[in-house]
């Protein structure tokens, strides 16, 4: 699945922060959880609806001082396993 041009998080999902910016996601409506590290938890705070995926992967270059062409990988691969576990809203 390609991400939305806005990925955002489904709304039955919530994160629950635990420590050092780690999390956890867990689904209300089908009870499935996800651990993220805190470079997931990251993303996750990011999706919010308003921003592109161009717009994700600047913020975090900028936040990790590391360049776009690093980060947008990791980006991509997130979202796509967000959406393989149905953690993104529907486009």
């Amino acid at each position: 699945m390609i991400a939305p041009t806005n990925p955002t998080a489904h709304p039955n999902v919530v994160l629950r922060e635990e420590l050092e910016e780690f999390g956890l996601l867990y689904h209300l409506d089908t009870g499935q959880a996800l651990g993220l590290n805190p470079t997931g938890a990251a993303i996750w705070r990011l999706l919010d609806g308003t921003r592109s995926r161009d717009e994700i992967v600047r913020q975090l270059s900028a936040h990790y001082q590391a360049s776009p062409e690093t980060v947008g990988p990791e980006v991509d691969a997130f979202l796509a396993k967000l959406a393989g576990h149905s953690l993104l809203a529907e486009a």
